[in-house]
């Protein structure tokens, strides 16, 4: 498996735990359903969001150990974090209705392009021995 799908993996794993934890630690009225007042559902919906967290934590953390081990650390940080920042903005836009304006996405766009740029450097400098 290559390190941008392993980068790929522990973004998503790093967004939605992110996500998880946002809907774990929000109030009761944001995350239970309209018309279910019982305490025991909106518990259990908490626990459940908290081991989505947990979850998701641990498949990040292990690829993005599986990608610094495919590729150097600070390939597997530049692709795990570009998918991590357009996920959690594109589900966080879909799931709460955030919207993110113009400038942040340009923002994104050019931290992203020069983090590739950076990345794809065909100079490499060769330590003296």
């Amino acid at each position: 498996m290559s390190f941008a799908i392993q980068g790929f993996l522990a973004g998503s794993g790093g967004a939605f735990a992110s996500i998880f934890a946002k809907l774990a630690f929000s109030s009761d009225k944001d995350i239970c359903p309209s018309g279910v007042a019982s305490i025991y559902v909106c518990s259990l919906l908490r626990i459940v969001f908290i081991l989505g967290m947990f979850a998701s934590n641990s498949v990040m953390i292990t690829f993005f150990t599986k990608s610094m081990h495919s590729s150097s650390s600070f390939h597997a940080t530049v692709a795990s974090t570009a998918f991590n920042f357009s996920i959690s903005a594109i589900v966080s836009s879909f799931l709460f209705g955030e919207l993110l304006p113009l400038q942040w996405w340009m923002g994104f766009c050019f931290i992203t392009c020069g983090l590739s740029i950076l990345c794809s450097n065909p100079f490499h400098v060769k330590k003296d021995e």
